[in-house]
Protein backbone atom coordinates (compact mmCIF):
# COMPACT_ATOMS: atom_id res chain seq x y z
CA UNK A 1 0.00 0.00 0.00
CA UNK A 2 1.22 3.28 -0.60
CA UNK A 3 0.37 7.01 0.80
CA UNK A 4 0.08 10.34 -1.06
CA UNK A 5 -0.65 13.23 1.24
CA UNK A 6 -1.56 16.99 -0.31
CA UNK A 7 -0.79 19.64 1.57
CA UNK A 8 -2.29 22.67 0.69
CA UNK A 9 -2.21 26.44 1.86
CA UNK A 10 -5.48 26.92 1.92
CA UNK A 11 -8.89 25.22 0.75
CA UNK A 12 -8.81 24.49 -2.46
CA UNK A 13 -12.92 22.84 -3.66
CA UNK A 14 -11.50 21.37 -7.41
CA UNK A 15 -8.37 20.13 -6.25
CA UNK A 16 -9.34 16.67 -6.87
CA UNK A 17 -11.28 17.22 -9.77
CA UNK A 18 -7.89 19.01 -11.18
CA UNK A 19 -6.13 16.39 -10.71
CA UNK A 20 -7.76 13.91 -12.60
CA UNK A 21 -7.55 16.32 -15.84
CA UNK A 22 -5.00 15.02 -18.05
CA UNK A 23 -3.10 18.18 -17.52
CA UNK A 24 -2.20 17.65 -13.86
CA UNK A 25 0.03 14.50 -14.86
CA UNK A 26 -0.03 14.38 -18.69
CA UNK A 27 1.73 11.43 -20.49
CA UNK A 28 4.32 12.53 -22.61
CA UNK A 29 5.77 10.87 -25.30
CA UNK A 30 9.47 10.93 -25.33
CA UNK A 31 9.74 11.37 -29.14
CA UNK A 32 7.27 13.81 -29.60
CA UNK A 33 9.11 15.74 -27.26
CA UNK A 34 12.83 15.34 -29.19
CA UNK A 35 11.16 15.99 -32.47
CA UNK A 36 9.82 18.91 -31.39
CA UNK A 37 12.10 19.99 -29.12
CA UNK A 38 10.25 19.81 -26.26
CA UNK A 39 7.81 22.59 -27.33
CA UNK A 40 4.50 20.43 -27.61
CA UNK A 41 1.95 23.87 -26.92
CA UNK A 42 2.89 24.38 -30.60
CA UNK A 43 2.77 20.68 -31.76
CA UNK A 44 0.32 18.81 -29.87
CA UNK A 45 0.63 15.09 -29.70
CA UNK A 46 -2.29 13.26 -28.71
CA UNK A 47 -3.85 9.57 -28.84
CA UNK A 48 -7.85 11.06 -29.50
CA UNK A 49 -10.00 10.59 -32.57
CA UNK A 50 -7.90 13.84 -34.63
CA UNK A 51 -5.00 14.60 -35.29
CA UNK A 52 -3.61 18.01 -35.29
CA UNK A 53 -2.59 19.75 -38.36
CA UNK A 54 -2.44 23.34 -38.13
CA UNK A 55 -2.63 26.57 -35.40
CA UNK A 56 -3.12 29.96 -36.90
CA UNK A 57 -2.62 31.46 -33.67
CA UNK A 58 -6.30 34.28 -33.56
CA UNK A 59 -7.54 32.45 -35.88
CA UNK A 60 -8.22 28.96 -36.22
CA UNK A 61 -7.23 25.22 -35.27
CA UNK A 62 -7.85 22.57 -37.50
CA UNK A 63 -7.57 18.91 -36.68
CA UNK A 64 -8.17 15.43 -39.14
CA UNK A 65 -9.61 12.72 -38.22
CA UNK A 66 -7.44 9.95 -37.04
CA UNK A 67 -7.69 6.82 -38.72
CA UNK A 68 -5.53 4.90 -35.81
CA UNK A 69 -7.80 5.59 -33.24
CA UNK A 70 -8.40 2.31 -31.06
CA UNK A 71 -12.10 3.77 -29.98
CA UNK A 72 -15.30 4.50 -31.69
CA UNK A 73 -14.01 6.67 -35.03
CA UNK A 74 -14.77 9.92 -35.61
CA UNK A 75 -17.79 11.32 -37.83
CA UNK A 76 -16.01 14.04 -39.27
CA UNK A 77 -13.02 13.85 -41.76
CA UNK A 78 -11.83 17.31 -40.84
CA UNK A 79 -12.88 19.79 -37.97
CA UNK A 80 -11.63 23.62 -38.02
CA UNK A 81 -12.38 25.07 -34.78
CA UNK A 82 -12.72 28.75 -36.17
CA UNK A 83 -11.62 31.56 -32.78
CA UNK A 84 -13.23 34.64 -32.64
CA UNK A 85 -13.06 37.04 -29.92
CA UNK A 86 -16.14 39.01 -30.08
CA UNK A 87 -19.48 37.51 -29.26
CA UNK A 88 -21.23 39.63 -31.17
CA UNK A 89 -19.34 38.35 -34.50
CA UNK A 90 -19.69 34.68 -33.08
CA UNK A 91 -23.64 34.92 -32.73
CA UNK A 92 -24.13 36.97 -36.09
CA UNK A 93 -21.69 34.15 -38.21
CA UNK A 94 -24.27 31.44 -36.38
CA UNK A 95 -26.88 33.14 -37.51
CA UNK A 96 -25.99 33.81 -41.16
CA UNK A 97 -24.49 30.28 -41.52
CA UNK A 98 -20.99 31.59 -41.82
CA UNK A 99 -20.22 28.95 -39.08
Amino acid sequence: DYTVKFTLDSPNTPFLANLAMTLAAPIVSPTALEKNNGNLNEAPVGTGPFKFVSWDKGEKVTLEKNNDYWGDKAKLDKLIIKITKESSVRASELMTGEI
